[in-house]
């Protein structure tokens, strides 16, 4: 079998030519396309390790997978404190019953706009507020108060001012919100939670 160099007949000094030359070209290519390249190594390694780390990660919180699904079980039916919105109405009805079974003067109640109602972002809870004025003394007050912590509705005294009547400074002038929050429903076509 001929060799390229017996193929076309070159002589030793052409044959030494052929090769420094091809050398040559293949040195500037590396040159050119290749070394320019190797600054970026570094890079590429880092990038790697970044790339494995969150991996190791991801299978390090999906082996945690079956552990997740128990315990979101076991929330699901252990109940919520979030009453659902279907109560949201009840809540003006439960303010007043708690001001007379704890004895308070006939409160004047109003609705108080929220921000967490008047938002789209939040897609699970509504949020429903009063403002109660009331002219009253401290035992009624506190058996009041007693009485809106204690009931299932998870109501919350957001803001409380009071003051002195006066002029004996014997009763007390109360302005206070009081919130609660309420669980929306999915709805059945979109599954997207709904404000009723």
């Amino acid at each position: 079998m001929n060799s390229f160099f017996d193929r076309y007949n070159l002589n030793a000094f052409e044959r030494r030519l052929t090769v420094i030359v091809g050398m040559a070209i293949f040195l500037v290519i590396n040159m050119v396309l290749v070394w320019p390249r190797f600054s970026e190594w570094g890079e590429i390694q880092a990038k790697n390790e970044r790339a494995n780390q969150r991996m190791r990660t991801f299978q390090a919180q999906i082996s945690k997978g079956k552990a997740l699904k128990t315990r979101l079980t076991e929330l699901k039916n252990s109940g919520s404190d979030v009453i659902p919105a279907e109560r949201a109405n009840q809540l003006i009805t439960t303010i007043q019953q708690k001001a007379r079974d704890s004895n308070l003067p006939f409160p004047n109640v109003r609705p108080v706009r929220t921000g967490l109602a008047d938002t789209n972002e939040e897609k699970f809870f509504e949020q429903k507020a009063y403002s109660l004025t009331v002219n009253t003394d401290a035992a009624e007050l506190i058996n009041f108060l007693v009485a809106i912590g204690s009931d299932d509705s998870v109501i919350r005294v957001r803001d409380l001012d009071l003051k002195p009547e006066p002029p004996k400074n014997n009763r007390l002038i109360c302005t206070m919100t009081l919130v609660a929050n309420y669980q929306l429903q999915p709805s059945e076509e979109t599954g997207v939670r709904k404000r009723r």
